[in-house]
């Protein structure tokens, strides 16, 4: 069957936009960031694919990185939209179907937060695994 890689970052990118969380706090969600693109957003990486394959069947393992950019002044507002976005993803029982694919589970795998070398953005970083099976 191919790649997982396509069918989940389109439905991790539905799930997100669905989600009221981020049209409150005008958070806007890329997949290609637009010039001048107003302050928070988020950013759903192109991913990386393993095969996970048992036997007979054909597993998947893909990573995204999801970036969240801030120009806020402290963290608050970087915390907060990853710790929704972490709500979504890590360990969600409602994480979105994808043709094709049993999703078993998706993790969060590490997160990191610095300041952009501009002195002003900040840059949050957040590492998601997803396990995936052909049906």
């Amino acid at each position: 069957m191919g790649t997982a890689t396509l069918q989940l970052q389109e439905a991790i990118y539905a799930f997100l936009e669905a989600d009221v969380f981020f049209l409150q706090h005008h958070c806007a969600i890329y997949d290609e960031v637009p010039e001048n693109a107003a302050f928070p957003f988020l950013v759903l990486s192109d991913g990386m694919e393993t095969p996970q394959d048992v036997f007979s069947e054909k597993g998947r393992l893909t990573i995204f990185n999801v970036h969240i950019w801030s120009m806020a002044k402290g963290t608050e507002e970087l915390e907060v939209i990853f710790d929704h976005v972490d709500q979504l993803l890590h360990y969600n029982s409602a994480l979105p179907a994808m043709p094709g694919y049993a999703l078993i589970y998706g993790k969060r795998d590490t997160m990191t937060a610095m300041r952009d070398s501009d002195g002003l953005t900040r840059h949050l970083v957040a590492r998601y695994v997803f396990l995936s099976e052909e049906i």
